[in-house]
């Protein structure tokens, strides 16, 4: 086997979201995700000028902004984002 640690293959398996699929899962449009990032309600960062979002991110903000029920919601989506391959298939199709 390779010598890969634990760190590598975590970073590896880590999963990132453009704006778009963030927009998508929240079901509100780009505009508000970029005015949600203008206003640091919610975490991201930059490859270059192009915005990206991780996890903890999505977390983050579900965390600080919504209720509970929610919070369930986002979780179950993300694992299920996880665990299913979404080439050329929209978000919501891969969780549903």
């Amino acid at each position: 086997m390779d010598n890969v640690s634990e760190a590598e293959l975590e970073a590896k398996q880590r999963k990132y979201f453009t704006i778009a699929q963030v927009a998508e899962l929240y079901q509100v449009s780009e505009r508000t995700i970029k005015q949600l990032v203008r206003d640091k309600k919610l975490g991201c960062f930059y490859i270059g000028k192009q915005i990206r979002f991780n996890e903890e991110h999505l977390k983050e903000y579900e965390r600080k902004f919504t209720n509970p029920e929610a919070q369930i919601i986002l979780v179950i989506l993300l694992s299920k984002w996880n665990k299913k391959e979404t080439k050329g298939k929209s978000i919501l199709k891969s969780v549903v």
